[in-house]
């Protein structure tokens, strides 16, 4: 059975390289000596003696991320349902010491001199960065800075690990976006009251953005009054504007860029069309935007009102938009309560 990463276990993580982590990744690895230890402290979790079943499970968590191994594969394939049990309550501190272990690494390597087994870096740099080391230095700033929040660091990791875990942590990473934006939405009763309204961070948008480019649209549960929201309601912070319109003004704005406009290249269903024809409006001069307003008029599906605005945007800018317009003109599945005039 896969697994997410177990963040809990250590409240927060310590997005700060620790005093003398290595930045080689290689010094990670557990030496054959651990691993054979903490293998026979797994089977005296099975002695018939309760205290022998005791101590072997209290050295086994005094061990550490040291242990991840050893506990993972009794976890998942040990007969003995007592070994699963404690395997299974071990196994979150040992994940989470892992990945601290992991972060600290990462840190350290400030020149990006090695490989790293982070949740979903490989991917996040592949799309924020174009292969030029200012935007790869971006895009790692940026990575981590959206690590320092442990939900960012939940979603990373759930993206590997199939569509449907992928897209249930897509979906709440939503809600509670939205949540922490709107905290009183639909009547919610928030414990304390007062809650004000807090605005995502850019690295916060990034992730979610990204995540919505690596999981298609449709594997994304969508449910209740909150239906609606996708990354389309927080691209337009104004943190998220200015990273776009104006990147040299902001720090890791390249990365964040590049990220949107993946991500505005990747919007095809006809429902998302619908949801995301307004956010062109925001960025004229970003020429992706006018694509995703031809993807909007042209796509079937799309609703009659986003398509008539789709048509008003792309008139605003000009001529270059008037093919996609007149591919509508004979259309019979109407523009709803749109009219459009060619002049």
């Amino acid at each position: 059975m896969k697994r997410v990463w177990a963040f809990a276990a250590l409240g927060c993580f310590a997005v700060l390289p620790a005093r003398a982590a290595s930045p080689d990744p290689r010094t990670l690895d557990v030496p054959a000596a651990e691993l054979s230890k903490a293998r026979e402290l797994v089977r005296q979790l099975a002695s018939d003696v309760y205290k022998e079943r005791e101590q072997a499970q209290a050295n086994l968590a005094k061990m550490g991320r040291l242990a991840r191994t050893a506990l993972s594969e009794a976890l998942a394939k040990d007969p003995n349902p007592e070994v699963r049990a404690r395997a299974g309550r071990l196994l979150p501190r040992a994940e989470s010491l892992d990945l601290q272990a992991r972060i600290d690494t990462f840190l350290a390597d400030t020149e990006s001199k090695f490989h790293h087994d982070m949740p979903s870096w490989d991917l996040f740099r592949a799309e924020a960065a174009t292969r030029t080391p200012a935007s790869e230095k971006a895009a790692r700033d940026l990575y981590v800075e959206a690590i320092k929040t442990p939900a960012n660091l939940e979603l990373l990791a759930a993206l590997p690990l199939g569509t449907e875990p992928a897209g249930r942590a897509i979906a709440d990473r939503r809600l509670s976006l939205f949540l922490q934006q709107n905290p009183n939405a639909f009547g919610r009763f928030v414990p304390g009251g007062n809650t004000l309204p807090r605005q995502p961070t850019l690295a916060d948008v990034a992730m979610l953005l990204f995540a919505e480019i690596a999981i298609d649209e449709k594997d994304i549960p969508r449910s209740g009054p909150f239906s609606y929201v996708s990354a389309s309601q927080f691209v337009q912070i104004a943190a998220a504007i200015q990273a776009v319109n104006k990147p040299d003004g902001t720090p890791q704005a390249a990365a964040y860029r590049q990220m949107f406009i993946r991500w505005l290249d990747t919007r095809t269903s006809p429902d998302t069309l619908s949801n995301v024809v307004w956010v062109a409006s925001q960025f004229q001069q970003l020429k992706e935007s006018t694509a995703l307003l031809e993807r909007v008029v042209r796509t079937d599906g799309v609703s009659g009102y986003s398509k008539a605005q789709g048509m008003i945007y792309l008139l605003q800018r000009g001529k270059n938009g008037l093919d996609a317009i007149r591919t509508q003109l004979k259309n019979d599945t109407g523009l709803g309560n749109g009219r459009i005039q060619i002049g």
